[in-house]
């Protein structure tokens, strides 16, 4: 049963984050406006979320359209933007067509977000909060509904306040906290020989996500978690975190390059989510991207329910995951 489709609608983007995952080896080639359309017409039936992501979705030349034709059809619709290419028009239009979710990227106040994501572009972003919050007004509407989307760092651990507190000012709906993933050199190494390994394929990428963690105080992370919970419950303001501290060996369960810690994990991703690249392939994962097949050559079913697509989980299934997928929150415990 197909849940979500991502479209990785476009992989032009107008920042540089310092700590984006997102490949830029990828092609620039993006989908027409038709096929997009086409993929849409044959997603109906089974009545996903649908969500244009990116790099930044704002700069596909087709965007309104592809939104306007997805949520003709029914489809809850979400975007997940940088904010910054929103401007009255484009806010405009996500409130006039009752956009279901804007997603927003911001990590905290001016000068730690300008750092980490590009100089001006905390106050492009404000301002396009601002102008949804307008529009919405003028149009006594509820859509879109409005999310934050700050990726936790060392750089601004100790600003996470400050998103609640803008959150509350600004009326946005949720804060998203993500994390870097939590991946050493080890583990990294040992996920590309697996990947040549398992599924016969070269992919360095892996090797883009080393994160050595110098510098997190992991004590302080964990009593800054607790007290951002407590804020937000304080200021009504609702919050979800990517990785989840609760658990006493919380460092070891993210970051140990150890595979087998005493407890089954299985993917909730490969089972309910499509995901298409800007060329139209559907791929497994953002992060394994195996290809089920071409969205240009055959349907959607026949890719979701095709051969490749069930090596992949059968592979999972049978053999565990790969290295990379413990860092994932789509891991289900059982």
């Amino acid at each position: 049963m197909i849940k979500r489709i991502y479209f990785e609608i476009t992989q032009a983007c107008n920042l540089k984050c310092r700590y984006c995952f997102v490949r830029k080896d990828l092609s620039s080639e993006i989908l027409k406006l038709e096929k997009v359309i086409d993929i849409l017409e044959q997603a109906k039936e089974y009545q996903p979320i649908i969500t244009f992501s990116g790099s930044e979705p704002f700069m596909y030349p087709d965007l309104k359209e592809v939104v306007l034709y997805s949520k003709g059809l029914g489809l809850f619709t979400e975007i997940y933007t940088n904010g910054t290419l929103i401007d009255k028009k484009n806010a405009e239009f996500l409130v006039i067509n009752q956009i279901n979710n804007v997603r927003i990227s911001l990590d905290g106040p001016l000068k730690i977000n300008d750092y980490l994501r590009g100089k001006g572009s905390y106050l492009k972003t404000i301002k396009a909060i601002k102008l949804i919050n307008f529009y919405k007004k003028k149009y006594s509407s509820d859509l879109p509904y409005v999310s934050l989307s700050p990726v936790i760092s060392k750089k601004n651990l100790n600003s996470l306040d400050f998103l609640i507190k803008l959150a509350k000012d600004l009326k946005i709906n949720r804060v998203h906290f993500l994390s870097l993933i939590w991946l050493n050199k080890k583990l990294a190494v040992f996920h590309v020989k697996e990947l040549k390994r398992r599924l016969n394929i070269k992919d360095s990428y892996a090797y883009r996500l080393i994160n050595e963690l110098e510098d997190l105080d992991f004590d302080q992370y964990r009593k800054k978690i607790k007290e951002i919970k407590l804020m937000a419950k304080e200021y009504g303001v609702l919050v979800d975190f990517w990785q989840s501290i609760d658990r006493d060996n919380f460092v070891d369960y993210w970051y140990s390059p150890k595979i087998n810690q005493g407890n089954i994990r299985r993917c909730g991703y490969i089972y309910d989510t499509v995901r298409i690249d800007q060329k139209g392939t559907i791929i497994s994962c953002p992060l394994i991207r195996y290809p089920y097949g071409s969205l240009k050559k055959e349907s959607l079913k026949k890719i979701w329910l095709g051969p490749r697509a069930r090596f992949f989980r059968k592979e999972i299934t049978k053999n565990g995951l790969f290295p990379i997928c413990y860092k994932c929150h789509r891991v289900l415990v059982e």
